[in-house]
This record gives C-alpha cells, sequence and structure tokens, in this order.
C-alpha cells in the first residue's frame, strides 16, 4: 500500500452540510375554504393540464460531443469546456484553430471558453501565466483506456473524459515545463503546475507548492518542520544522501509495491516516521 494521506498532504474537497428540512409552511386559509362546501362557491376546478404556461419541448444539445469518441463537424474539434456557474468539464465541438501545435507541446488558450491552439484530439491543460501543455485525450474505451507509451490514462481531471498525462521521475528537474515540477497525483507521478517554488524544509500547503524535486508532506514527517507541513526532498535509494537534519532516505513506496520505473524513488523524511 502506498503512502496513507496522513503523510502526503493533498488538497480537501469540502464536505456537503445536512442541514435540517425545513417545515412546509401552513397553506393559508382562503374565503373558500372558511365558507363552506357549496357548489355555488367556484365550481369544479380546472384540469391539471389546463395550465397558463405553455409547454415546450426542450431541444438537444447538439454541441455535446464524446472527446473519446469525437463526432463534431468538418473544421471542428470535440473538446473540454468548462460551462458557466459549473465546476466540470463537459465535451463539446468547438472550432479549431487556423495554426495548431501537436500534442506534448506548448500552447495557448485563446479568447472563447474551451478554444486553444491544440490540433484536433487534444486540449490544452495545466495552464498557468497563459501557457499550458497540449494534452491527448485516451483512446479506447473507458473500461480500457489507451494511451501513447510514456502517458497514463487520468480520468482526475473531468469526469466526460481521460486525459493522456505523461509521467515523468520526481528526481528529474529536465522532464516536466519549467512552470511544472513532477508529482505524485495518488495514481502516478505527473508533470503538473507549480503553486509556488518553496524550498527543503519551508512551510507548504499542497502537493505542488514545493520546488522540484520536493513534495508537500505532514510536519509530523519532518523533525524541523514549524508548520503542519513541509517541503520534503525526494532522494535516489541507490545514493541515500538527504540533507535536512534528522532525515534518511526512505522508499517512497511500501515493501514489493513500486512500479518498475520507480524502485529508485525514495523520501527524505524521519526514518522512525510509520507510514
Amino acid at each position: 500500500m502506498r503512502f496513507s494521506p496522513t503523510f502526503l498532504l493533498l488538497p480537501l474537497v469540502a464536505a456537503c452540510s445536512l442541514a435540517p428540512e425545513p417545515e412546509p409552511a401552513a397553506e393559508p386559509e382562503t374565503e373558500s375554504s372558511a365558507a363552506g362546501d357549496s357548489e355555488d362557491d367556484f365550481g369544479e376546478a380546472p384540469p391539471d393540464d389546463s395550465g397558463f404556461v405553455p409547454k415546450h419541448d426542450v431541444p438537444p444539445d447538439t454541441n455535446r460531443c464524446d472527446p473519446m469518441h469525437p463526432d463534431c463537424e468538418a473544421g471542428e474539434k470535440c473538446t473540454l469546456v468548462r460551462e458557466p456557474n459549473d465546476t466540470d468539464f463537459i465535451g463539446r465541438c468547438v472550432a479549431i484553430a487556423e495554426q495548431t501545435v501537436a500534442i506534448g507541446e506548448r500552447c495557448v488558450p485563446l479568447d472563447e471558453p474551451g478554444h486553444d491552439n491544440c490540433e484536433a484530439g487534444s486540449v490544452c491543460w495545466d495552464i498557468m501565466n497563459g501557457e499550458g501543455t497540449c494534452l491527448g485525450f485516451c483512446q479506447g474505451s473507458e473500461d480500457n483506456p489507451k494511451c501513447e507509451e510514456g502517458s497514463v490514462c487520468n480520468w482526475g481531471k473531468s469526469s466526460d473524459a481521460g486525459l493522456c498525462t505523461p509521467i515523468c521521475d520526481p528526481l528529474s528537474t529536465e522532464e516536466c515545463p519549467e512552470t511544472c515540477g513532477c508529482y505524485w497525483a495518488n495514481i502516478d507521478f505527473f508533470c503538473l503546475p507549480r503553486t509556488s517554488n518553496i524550498p527543503t524544509g519551508e512551510p507548504c500547503g499542497f502537493i505542488n507548492d514545493c520546488a522540484p524535486v520536493n513534495l508537500c508532506v505532514t510536519a509530523e514527517a519532518l523533525p524541523e518542520c514549524a508548520d503542519q507541513s513541509c517541503c520534503a526532498a525526494f532522494c535516489d535509494l541507490g545514493v541515500g544522501t538527504c540533507d535536512a537534519a534528522g532525515t534518511s532516505c526512505v522508499p517512497f513506496f511500501r515493501d514489493g509495491e513500486a512500479p518498475p520505473n520507480y524502485v529508485h524513488v525514495g523520501i527524505c523524511i524521519d526514518p522512525d516516521f510509520d507510514y
């Protein structure tokens, strides 16, 4: 089993509060109800289907699409768009830019939501300082998604489609764009935008607050952390060197559970910390 949530400091999602349901208000007494049951009062009520609000059929949402199986018109691509007042992204057909860049290249968002200069089959993602990276949509099915070698299908970015997200080595400073770092994202190490560039040992709030080759961890794992959490350095288990006082290079994964690409990955924490 990988590190428990008490070790890695991950962003939290606010839970919904369960407020008591209000009691229905009592209906005001009308003249008709106070006067009795005489047939001469108001007569029979009109049938339920005779309301004064006209009924209209809701037109189908013709712009919706599935980015993994696009069916847009010529000159369009199926991409992810965040609707107003919505927290999720949905698939919509939008116009393809006149000049496009390929998957894996740097990209820019355009004026309208969901419009960018990425080629068809991809979207500009992980945007910081006005630039992002073109990520391709997973192929295949939701049960059996496929990506090119070096990427994994990440469904954590949108519920409407998976994105082929490049994996990386957390000990490398050359595999991610300058604005990103290689961070553990619960299913793999991904290049994610850095919110800051906090050095080893300094307080942090989220996993991607720290400088490259670091990760935000709980204070219990770092002897000299002066806050609730601080940045800890990744280390190579084959070298085993750590600079922070009171720390040692311990395996990032539990015994026998490291994926083949990450058997060398360690992190500098208190060796007595029970994770």
